[in-house]
C-alpha cells in the first residue's frame, strides 16, 4: 500500500479554529451565560458526614427567606420520579440523598429562588441531625471492611461488557476483574531474581475552567436541558428512562464547553435540574462553585502491587498484579475503568506467564470517574517506574532493559493473552512501532543517574528492592 504523503506547506500551517474568532471576542455561547424568562437558581445543601443516616432534616428557616420559591428534598423528588436512582454502571446514586449520605458533599436538599445569592443565602439556613456510620476511605481496607456503602449493588445494564454485573449484597466490590495466562507460580520459582513493589497515586480532580453548569426547561409532555455536558446522548437516555418518557421527549442542548477530560461525562447536575423543573415547572439552573466541582467527580486513587520474576540475562518471564481502584462512594464508571485499564496492568513487555487481579471499591469519599486516560496514567506511571527499579537493581541501562523485554511483532499482547485474548490477530505492524518508540523515548542513563529521585514526588511508593535467589 502506498504511503500517502502530506500535502506540501501543511507543516507549520496555521489553522484556525472555526469558534476562535467567538470565543476571544466574548460572543461564544456558553450555559454559564445562559437566562431564560421565569428561571429560578438552585443552590445545594451538601452533606457534612462521610456516612451517615439522615433522622431530621429542618428547612423551615430556608422556607421563611425572603426570595425563596421552593426548597426540594428527596421526598419532593420521589413525587415525579419514583425510583431517583442514577449512574453509568450501577443505578446508585440518588439526585439527592435519600435517608442517607456516602460522602462528605452530598446533595441533601436544593433551595429555589429568582435571585442566586438569596438562595446561598437560604441553603446556609437548612440544619440536618445524623446518625453517623462507620466509614471506610482506604480502597485496600474496603476489600474486608465492616464499613459497608451500599447494602445492595445495583447494575444499569447500559454497557454490553458490563452486562454480567450481578446484584450484590454486604460488599464494596463493584467490579472485579481477573486475567491468567502461563503458570506464574512456577515462573516465580525458578526466577533468578524477583522485584516487589507498591505504589499509591492520589486523589485528584479535573478542575476545568468552566465549572459544571446545567439547566433544565419543562415543557407540556416534553423537557429541554441545557448543560455543559461531554455526552449529550447518554444525558437523554438517562433521563428519558428516570421520566419513565420516549426519549424523543427529552431534548439535550450543549453548546461550547469550558474544559471537561472527563468530568463531565454522564449524569452530573441533569437529572436534579430536570426533576426540579418538572416540579416548579419553570426553568431552573444550577452552576456548581469551583469548590463544588470537588464534591462532585474526581480521579481514582489507586493501589497498585506488582511483581515481576527476571531472569540473570534481564528478561522478565512473569508478573503479578493487584490492582484496586478507589471508586468512592459512587460507581459512576469506575467499573469500567477498572476492567478496561485493568488488562493492559502488565505493560507493553513481552512476558510469557501474567496473573493480573482488579478491583473497583466503593469508599466513602466523592465518587471517581473518568479522567483523561481512563486509569491508564496510574498504572503507566507504576509499572513503569517498577521498570526503571528493576533495571537500576540489576544495573542495566533503563532503555537497554525495555529492548531486551519490549513486545515484539507477531506476538500476542501478554497482558491480554487470557483465552477469548488469544483468539485476537497479532498487533499491527503500527501498534509495535508505537511500543517500540515508546520505550526508546526513555531517558537516558546519565538522567536517571541525576535525579533519580524526583521520580517519587508525585505519588508515594513504597518498594523493596532486588531479592537475589540462592
Amino acid at each position: 500500500m502506498a504511503t500517502k504523503l502530506m500535502p506540501a506547506g501543511q507543516v507549520g500551517r496555521s489553522v484556525p479554529r472555526l469558534e476562535g474568532h467567538a470565543k476571544v471576542t466574548g460572543r461564544a455561547d456558553y450555559v454559564h451565560n445562559l437566562h431564560l424568562p421565569g428561571m429560578l437558581y438552585g443552590k445545594i445543601f451538601r452533606s457534612t458526614m462521610p456516612h451517615a443516616r439522615i433522622k431530621r432534616l429542618d428547612v423551615s428557616a430556608a422556607r421563611a427567606a425572603p426570595g425563596i420559591h421552593r426548597v426540594v428534598t428527596c421526598d419532593d423528588i420521589r413525587t415525579i420520579i419514583p425510583n431517583p436512582y442514577y449512574g453509568p454502571a450501577f443505578h446508585d446514586q440518588p439526585i439527592l440523598a435519600d435517608g442517607k449520605v456516602r460522602h462528605i458533599g452530598e446533595p441533601v436538599a436544593v433551595v429555589l429562588a429568582e435571585d442566586p445569592h438569596a438562595a446561598e443565602e437560604a441553603a446556609g439556613l437548612i440544619v440536618a441531625e445524623y446518625e453517623e456510620l462507620p466509614a471506610v476511605y482506604d480502597e485496600v481496607a474496603a476489600m474486608t471492611s465492616a464499613a459497608i456503602v451500599h447494602d445492595v449493588l445495583k447494575p444499569a445494564g447500559t454497557f454490553p461488557d458490563l452486562k454480567h454485573l450481578d446484584g450484590k449484597r454486604g460488599t464494596n466490590v463493584a467490579l472485579d476483574f481477573h486475567l491468567r495466562r502461563g503458570d506464574v507460580d512456577a515462573a516465580f520459582a525458578a526466577a533468578a531474581h524477583v522485584f516487589e513493589h507498591e505504589f499509591r497515586t492520589q486523589q485528584v480532580m479535573h478542575t476545568p475552567l468552566e465549572p459544571m453548569v446545567s439547566a433544565a426547561d419543562a415543557g407540556d409532555g416534553a423537557i429541554t436541558i441545557y448543560t455543559a455536558s461531554q455526552s449529550p446522548s447518554f444525558v437523554r437516555i438517562e433521563i428519558a428512562r428516570l421520566l419513565g418518557w420516549k426519549e424523543n421527549r427529552v431534548r439535550v442542548k450543549t453548546p461550547y464547553l469550558g474544559g471537561g477530560f472527563g468530568a463531565k461525562l454522564y449524569i452530573k447536575l441533569e437529572a436534579l435540574v430536570a426533576a426540579l423543573s418538572l416540579l416548579v415547572r419553570r426553568p431552573v439552573k444550577i452552576s456548581l462553585t469551583m469548590e463544588e466541582q470537588f464534591f462532585t467527580i474526581t480521579k481514582h486513587p489507586s493501589t497498585f502491587r506488582i511483581k515481576s520474576a527476571v531472569t540473570a540475562e534481564g528478561r522478565v518471564t512473569a508478573r503479578r498484579c493487584e490492582v484496586w481502584w478507589n471508586g468512592g462512594a459512587y460507581a459512576d464508571i469506575g467499573p469500567r475503568v477498572t476492567q478496561k485499564s485493568g488488562f493492559t496492568a502488565a505493560g507493553p513487555y513481552e512476558i510469557d506467564n501474567v496473573s493480573i487481579d482488579s478491583f473497583a471499591l466503593y469508599t466513602n469519599r466523592p465518587p471517581a470517574g473518568a479522567l483523561r486516560g481512563f486509569g491508564i496514567p496510574q498504572l503507566c506511571w507504576a509499572y513503569e517506574s517498577h521498570t526503571d527499579l528493576i533495571a537500576r537493581g540489576l544495573g542495566i541501562d533503563p532503555l537497554e532493559f525495555r529492548r531486551r523485554n519490549i513486545l515484539r511483532e507477531g506476538r500476542p499482547r501478554s497482558p491480554s493473552a487470557s483465552r477469548r485474548a488469544l483468539r485476537r490477530p497479532p498487533r499491527s505492524p503500527s501498534s509495535t512501532s508505537m511500543a517500540t518508540a515508546a520505550a526508546a523515548s526513555i531517558a537516558a542513563p546519565s538522567t536517571w543517574a541525576r535525579a533519580p529521585t524526583l521520580r517519587w514526588r508525585r505519588s508515594s511508593a513504597r518498594y523493596s528492592m532486588c531479592r537475589p535467589r540462592p
